[in-house]
């Protein structure tokens, strides 16, 4: 395919309206999540302790590594904002698609990591603990799901245009949301796995 070279065929999109947009909708998606985080903390104390299999720390190894697997690539997608930014665009290609199979590695791993809980007894209709579980997992995951979505577009469009100025453009929105989706499942790892 032939690289496009003028931004000719691409509408100018002010970048200041498309960084608002997502700033307000990253806002949105943090009320969403801090009104689970507080509905949970509320029902536990109303309604008592709820019971994870082994405590949570038999499925901490798991979830550690898949926090792991999202805070890499977090840092993948920076070294590669990086590289776009000093317009080394074959090192940003390169990072951009270590950060787009590392957020499938996670995906996949949370997949496992639900098998394992099944299979260990522990659905959403266990009890609270259950339920919250997988409304906060499962929601994140559809997030990750948009931000895959999102990671290979650009992946393809850095392989199709060579205007840094607009990928740079799109790489910081893009960087806002995968952190952002990082930054949430820290809480969820530590909220889920660590504080119970």
């Amino acid at each position: 395919m032939e690289r496009q070279s003028k931004l000719s065929s691409i509408p100018r999109v002010d970048s200041f309206t498309s960084h608002l947009g997502l700033v307000v909708m990253l806002g949105g998606m943090a009320m969403f999540f801090i009104t689970l985080f507080v509905s949970q903390s509320i029902l536990e104390n109303r309604f008592g302790v709820s019971y994870m299999p082994g405590g949570g720390s038999t499925f901490l190894f798991h979830s550690s590594m898949n926090t792991m697997v999202l805070i890499v690539a977090s840092l993948f997608l920076e070294m590669g904002w990086q590289k776009l930014r000093k317009d080394d665009s074959s090192s940003a290609i390169l990072y951009q698609g270590s950060t787009l199979f590392a957020s499938v590695v996670f995906l996949i791993s949370q997949v496992g990591l639900w098998n394992r809980m099944i299979s260990a007894g522990f659905l959403p209709s266990t009890d609270l603990m259950g339920a919250f579980f997988y409304a906060f997992t499962g929601l994140h995951g559809l997030h990750i799901v948009g931000a895959v979505g999102t990671l290979g577009w650009l992946f393809w469009k850095m392989h199709t245009i060579e205007e840094s100025e607009l990928l740079i453009r799109w790489t910081v929105n893009a960087r806002m949301f995968v952190h952002f989706l990082t930054v949430v499942w820290l809480f969820i790892f530590v909220r889920l796995f660590v504080m119970v």
